[in-house]
C-alpha cells in the first residue's frame, strides 16, 4: 500500500511461474466450458468492463442486466457493480464478474470455472455475493 500511493519504492515481485501456468490453465479450462455451453445454449458474452473508463461498469452493468431480463439461456462474465457514499464520504463498491450464470428450470444459477480438487471458502463466498446481486436486482435466483 505504502509503494502504491508513493510513499515508499516498490519492492520487486519476481514471476510466479507455477501461479502464471495455474492461471493460463484455468483461463484454457474456462474457455472450454464457454465452448461447451455455445454449442448447446444461447450464451450472452459480456465484454469486460474497462474500469478506469467514466460509464464502462454501469454498461457492463446494464447490459448484464438486459441479458437477463431477457431469459438468457447463459451469461458469461456478468458485471456487477455496487456504489454507495456514507456520511464520511468514503465509497464502498462491490465489483464482480461472474464466469457463467446458467438458467435452469427458470431460475438462474451461479456458476464458476476454478480448477480446484475441492471448494475452497473464498470460492463460495464469490458464487454467495453473485447470487446476492442476482437478488438484489430481482431477478429469479436458484437456491
Amino acid at each position: 500500500l505504502d509503494a502504491r500511493l508513493g510513499r515508499i519504492a516498490a519492492v520487486e515481485v519476481k514471476p510466479d511461474a507455477m501461479l502464471e501456468r495455474t492461471g493460463r490453465l484455468g483461463d484454457e479450462h474456462e474457455q472450454r466450458v464457454l465452448e461447451r455451453y455455445r454449442a448447446e445454449r444461447e450464451v450472452v458474452e459480456i465484454a469486460r468492463a474497462d474500469v478506469r473508463k467514466p460509464g464502462a461498469l454501469d454498461a457492463a452493468a446494464a447490459a448484464t442486466l438486459a441479458a437477463f431480463e431477457r431469459g438468457a439461456d447463459v451469461v458469461f462474465q456478468a458485471s456487477f457493480h455496487e456504489r454507495s457514499t456514507p456520511a464520511d464520504g468514503l465509497e464502498i463498491a462491490f465489483l464482480g464478474f461472474a464466469d457463467f450464470i446458467v438458467l435452469v428450470d427458470g431460475k438462474y444459477k451461479v456458476q464458476d470455472t476454478k480448477l480446484a480438487r475441492s471448494a475452497r471458502v473464498t470460492a463460495l463466498l464469490q458464487l454467495a455475493a453473485y447470487a446476492e446481486q442476482l437478488q438484489r436486482l430481482g431477478i429469479p435466483t436458484a437456491d
